[in-house]
């Protein structure tokens, strides 16, 4: 509830770094997912969009999804690293490639 997304140390659990999300509290992260490069994903079901964190910079930058309200609570990426979602409001599967987001 607080709209970050935050890196924890495994063994120990100590929080290593907090990323601010856009859109702050009313962001609403659910779903997390990491792809081969190590850029972080995550669900923004306040704001309607999927965000992608590159943890070198810090950079986040966000995807809009098609519709109103589409509640993404499950997201992984396939081996050519393309991020699946599965929008359970919407009864939409969709993916993110570079170009943007598209529905299947």
């Amino acid at each position: 509830a607080a709209g970050k997304l935050v890196r924890l140390e495994p063994p120990s659990m100590r929080i290593v770094r907090t990323y601010d999300l856009p859109g702050g509290r009313e962001s609403g992260p659910y779903a997390v997912a990491i792809d081969s490069v190590g850029r972080v994903y995550t669900s923004a079901t306040g704001t309607n969009r999927i965000l992608r964190l590159e943890p070198r910079t810090g950079e986040i930058e966000a995807f809009p999804l098609p519709g109103e309200k589409a509640m993404v609570r499950g997201l992984t990426v396939d081996r050519q690293g393309h991020l699946w979602y599965a929008a359970s409001a919407t009864g939409r599967l969709g993916v993110l490639k570079e170009a943007g987001v598209g529905v299947r």
